[in-house]
């Protein structure tokens, strides 16, 4: 009898030690293609504000993308579209850390592209692009 309890618990030892890899390697899995969902949803949901936003609102989107700066420094590079010209932007992090430069207000054309870079980013964060009458965020 004492050997049918041992093949049970043997049973349940083996079904949790699966389990945690299982786990172990979703979250593997997860980290490495965090940002990338995360920018997709984010386009998305900035696609449906465009279509349900105000014609008044002059930012269209913003994307926030880490970016090697020389072979030991990172930045932030963040992307502005307006849709009407001569609109005045300003950039600021809303989570996270970092310095907005080149500078951290300017004005933009739709046809012309609008860049802003933060140099000593945090590893995650929030930056909100507003001007125009509206405003958008981007995370990194």
């Amino acid at each position: 009898m004492p050997s049918s309890y041992a093949a049970r618990g043997q049973g349940l030892v083996e079904y949790a030690l699966l389990m945690v890899l299982v786990a172990v390697a979703v979250i593997g899995v997860m980290r490495e293609l965090g940002p990338a969902i995360s920018e997709f949803y984010g386009e998305a949901v900035d696609a449906l504000q465009i279509l349900g936003g105000s014609p008044a609102e002059a930012i269209v989107g913003v994307s926030a993308r880490w970016q090697r700066y020389y072979w030991f420094w990172w930045r932030v590079r963040v992307e502005v579209e307006v849709n009407q010209p001569d609109t005045d932007v300003t950039v600021d992090i809303t989570e996270g850390s970092g310095t907005v430069v080149s500078p951290a207000s300017k004005t933009c054309d739709p046809d012309v592209e609008c860049l802003f870079l933060i140099r000593w980013p945090s590893h995650h964060g929030t930056v909100r692009a507003s001007g125009g009458g509206g405003e958008k965020t981007a995370t990194w």
